[in-house]
C-alpha cells in the first residue's frame, strides 16, 4: 500500500468508528439518566405507541380508583346519617312504648309527645342537610334533580372505558334507595308530629300511642332495608377498588417491560462503548500521525 497524504484512510476509518461509539455512549447516557429504554420514536416506534396507549389507560384506571373511593365516601356520608336516624327511631319507639302504658296519665303523655315531635323534626333536618358536593343525598330524585340540573342518578365511573355498555365502567347508586321521608314513613300525621293525633279533652290517648309502635317498626324495617343497600354498594365499590389496584399493577408491570431500561444491561453497554470511545480516540491520534512518515522520505 502506498503512502498518501491527501487522504488519510486510516484516520477516516477511525473517525467513523469513534463517531459510532460516541453516539452509542450518548444513547446509553440518555437511557441511564431518564430510566427509559424508549425516549423517542426512533428508539422503538411500535413500542412507543403501545407504551403511550398503555400509559393513558393506566392513568384513567388510577382516576377510576379515586372515583370509586369517592363513591365509598359518599355512601359512608349517607350511612352516617342513616345510623343516627335509626338511633332516633329507636328512641321514638321507646317513647311510644312509654306513652302506651296507663302508668302515665294523658298529661304525662303530652310531655312525652314533645320529645317525640322534636326527634321527628330532627330526622327531617338530618335529611335536609345530608349532602355530598352540595347535592342532597337523602331527599329523593326531585330534590336531586333540582340541585343537579338533571335527573341523573349517582353514577360512579370506575373503569377506563366510556361506560356505554351496561355494567362495565360504571356503578349506579339509586337515589330512591337513599331517600328518607318522615311523611312516607308515617312518623307524622295531619295534626303534626304526634304520638297520638286524636285528642280527647285536649290530651292524647294511650291507644294512639300504642298504634304508633307498628308504624315505627315499619320505619325501622325501611331503614334497615336502605342501610343494607348502602352496605352492599360500599362492599361492591371496595371490590372495584381492589380490582382496579390489581389491573393498575399488572399494566404498570407490562408497560415497564416495554418502556423502562434494564440498568444492568445498559450499564454493561455503556462501559463497553466508553472503552471503545477511548480506544477510538487513541487510534485516531495514531492515524493522524501516519502521514508524518512521508517526511522521512523527503529528508
Amino acid at each position: 500500500m502506498g503512502l498518501r497524504i491527501r487522504t488519510n484512510t486510516a484516520s477516516v476509518n477511525a473517525q467513523r468508528n469513534l463517531s459510532k461509539s460516541t453516539e452509542a455512549m450518548q444513547g446509553n447516557m440518555t437511557r441511564l439518566s431518564s430510566g427509559y429504554r424508549i425516549n423517542k420514536s426512533a428508539d422503538d416506534a411500535a413500542g412507543l405507541a403501545i407504551s403511550e396507549t398503555m400509559k393513558g389507560h393506566i392513568r384513567s384506571l388510577e382516576q377510576a380508583r379515586r372515583n370509586a373511593n369517592d363513591g365509598i365516601s359518599l355512601v359512608q356520608v349517607a350511612e352516617g346519617s342513616y345510623s343516627e336516624v335509626t338511633n332516633i327511631m329507636v328512641r321514638l319507639r321507646e317513647l311510644a312504648t312509654q306513652a302506651a302504658s296507663d302508668t302515665l296519665g294523658n298529661a304525662e303523655r303530652t310531655f312525652t309527645n314533645r320529645e317525640y315531635n322534636q326527634l321527628v323534626n330532627e330526622i327531617d333536618r338530618i335529611t335536609n342537610t345530608t349532602k355530598w358536593n352540595n347535592l342532597p343525598l337523602l331527599q329523593g330524585r326531585d330534590k336531586l334533580t333540582e340541585a343537579a340540573g338533571d335527573d341523573s342518578l349517582f353514577v360512579i365511573h370506575v373503569g377506563a372505558g366510556d361506560g356505554l355498555v351496561e355494567n362495565t365502567d360504571t356503578i349506579t347508586i339509586g337515589v330512591e334507595n337513599l331517600k328518607i321521608d318522615v311523611n312516607e314513613l308515617g312518623l307524622t300525621n295531619e295534626e303534626g308530629n304526634n304520638i297520638g293525633p286524636a285528642e280527647v279533652g285536649g290530651e292524647f290517648t294511650r291507644q294512639r300511642a300504642a298504634d304508633k309502635l307498628s308504624v315505627i317498626d315499619n320505619a325501622l324495617n325501611q331503614m334497615a332495608h336502605n342501610r343494607s343497600y348502602l352496605g352492599a354498594q360500599q362492599s361492591r365499590m371496595t371490590s372495584a377498588v381492589n380490582n382496579l389496584g390489581v389491573q393498575i399493577e399488572n399494566l404498570k408491570s407490562a408497560n415497564s417491560q416495554i418502556r423502562d431500561v434494564d440498568f444492568a444491561e445498559e450499564t454493561a453497554a455503556f462501559t463497553q462503548n466508553r472503552i471503545l470511545q477511548q480506544a477510538g480516540m487513541s487510534v485516531l491520534s495514531q492515524a493522524n500521525q501516519t502521514p508524518e512518515v512521508v517526511m522521512a522520505l523527503l529528508r
